[in-house]
C-alpha cells in the first residue's frame, strides 16, 4: 500500500481491523474517522518534523500525572495535571525553559523514591 493516499490507507486499515475483530454497524463511521486521521497525519507531516522521539516529553508528563494521582482517580488526575503544569511553569521561570522537562523528571524520581520509602516504612514482616 505505499502508493495509496493516507485517507485511503486509514480507511483500509479500519476495514481490515473490523474483519479481524468482527463487523459492526459502526464500520463505515470508523472507516471515515480513520481516513480523517490519515489525512490529518499527512497534513501534520508536511508542517512538522516527525521523528521517533516526538512524544517522549508528553509520555513523561503523562506518566508523572498517573504516578501522582493514581490509576482511575479522575479528580486526582485533574488536580495532578494542574499542579504539575503550575510547577513546571514556575520551574521554567526560575531555571529556564530548557530545564522544564528535566524538572518534571527530577520531580518524578523524587515522588517515586518518596512513595517507595513510605511503603517500606509501612510494610510489616510476618514471623
Amino acid at each position: 500500500m505505499p502508493g495509496r493516499p493516507p485517507p485511503a490507507r486509514g480507511a483500509l486499515a479500519a476495514l481490515a481491523s473490523n474483519f479481524a475483530l468482527g463487523q459492526g454497524i459502526w464500520t463505515p463511521w470508523q472507516m471515515l474517522a480513520w481516513g480523517a486521521c490519515g489525512a490529518a497525519g499527512a497534513l501534520v507531516a508536511m508542517t512538522w518534523v516527525i521523528h521517533p522521539f516526538i512524544g517522549t516529553p508528553y509520555t513523561i508528563r503523562s506518566f508523572m500525572i498517573v504516578v501522582v494521582a493514581g490509576v482511575g482517580n479522575v479528580a486526582g488526575v485533574i488536580l495532578a495535571a494542574l499542579g504539575l503544569g503550575a510547577l513546571e511553569q514556575f520551574a521554567g521561570f526560575l531555571l529556564g525553559v530548557e530545564f522544564q522537562l528535566g524538572f518534571v523528571f527530577a520531580l518524578l524520581l523524587a515522588i517515586l523514591l518518596w512513595r517507595n520509602w513510605r511503603l517500606r516504612r509501612e510494610r510489616r514482616v510476618l514471623r
